[in-house]
């Protein structure tokens, strides 16, 4: 088998070297490159797996510290008595307030059940009689004033399903709550969300034994009364809890700081894109062109023709 010449002496002798030969050396030369940077990538992929475990064991300290401190808090904490309990409760079921200025009295809108219009009257509670109780505003309650008995109530309306909520749609629903009876509804309108919170929870309070859609804590009310704004300004604008939601969380996350990166390791030779084999014979060489398939190879032997040895570079 003919030996092939060295690269200067086949330049010398007009011999070029073959297309083969050197994609083979360009391709050793990029599997190289390609070696010493993944060579590199797991040096630095080392280096971040002993940071996330000492991290990891910093985070494991941390918490069990903090157990520990939770532990030694709930050892020196004083345990909380029976009676404290019960009173804790209580206060939570505490009224008073409401019960108070309800039985003061407000001035509201009534709702008429004949002609379904509106009438401003002077409301009051009497929890003593339990009794609702309503007279003109100029006047003061006396023989002449009319009233309800609660313990006749079959159920408390707050919010859309009040009748006043249906018959006038331009009143803000949390605003309006009925009373119903066996016979009839009785219908009001609050001045201001503090009336409406007052009626509603000392009625509540009043019927909780035998009607429905009562109130057991002010809790409960206003988380009544948030579903109802919420409900009731999507339902205007025409648009769904979802859409509203979704609208919300990019609102706020439009506010938010920009997160912080984390710092990145600059790796020598890892700013262009690694080689890959693939892309090397998907790329042709700007100085040999396209690549040709069963290109003939180019005989390399020594021609007889040459005269005399070769001369030396």
């Amino acid at each position: 088998m003919p030996e092939r010449l060295p690269a200067a002496w086949a330049t010398a002798v007009g011999h070029t070297s073959d297309p083969v030969d050197v994609l083979k050396q360009q391709l050793r030369e990029a599997q190289s490159a390609h070696d010493e940077l993944l060579q590199q990538m797991k040096v630095a992929e080392g280096t971040w797996r002993r940071c996330i475990e000492e991290a990891e064991q910093k985070e494991a300290a941390a918490k069990k510290e903090l157990q520990g401190c939770k532990a030694l808090l709930e050892k020196q904490r004083p345990r909380r008595s029976l009676e404290l309990s019960r009173l804790l409760r209580k206060l939570q079921r505490n009224v008073a307030r409401e019960i108070r200025d309800a039985q003061q009295g407000f001035v509201i809108k009534k709702v008429t059940e004949k002609h379904g219009k509106t009438e401003v009257r002077r409301v009051a509670v009497c929890p003593n009689t339990c009794v609702l109780k309503w007279c003109h505003v100029e006047e003061s309650f006396g023989p002449t004033s009319k009233s309800v008995d609660l313990q006749t109530v079959q159920r408390l309306d707050f919010g859309p399903s009040a009748r006043a909520a249906k018959l006038f749609p331009e009143v803000m629903p949390w605003l309006c709550f009925s009373v119903i009876t066996g016979e009839r509804s009785y219908d009001f309108i609050g001045s201001n969300e503090s009336s409406t919170r007052c009626f509603v929870l000392c009625i509540s309070r009043l019927c909780e034994k035998f009607a429905g859609g009562t109130f057991r804590t002010r809790h409960d009310f206003e988380v009544a009364k948030g579903w109802c704004k919420l409900k009731t300004g999507c339902q205007r604008r025409g648009r769904t809890l979802l859409q509203e939601f979704l609208t919300s969380v990019q609102h706020v996350g439009a506010t938010l700081p920009p997160p912080v990166q984390p710092p990145v390791v600059e790796l020598a030779g890892a700013a262009e894109k690694p080689m890959d084999l693939f892309d090397f014979f998907d790329e042709p060489s700007p100085t040999l062109g396209p690549l040709r398939t069963r290109s003939p190879k180019p005989d390399l032997r020594i021609s007889h023709r040459s005269s005399g040895p070769p001369s030396s570079v």
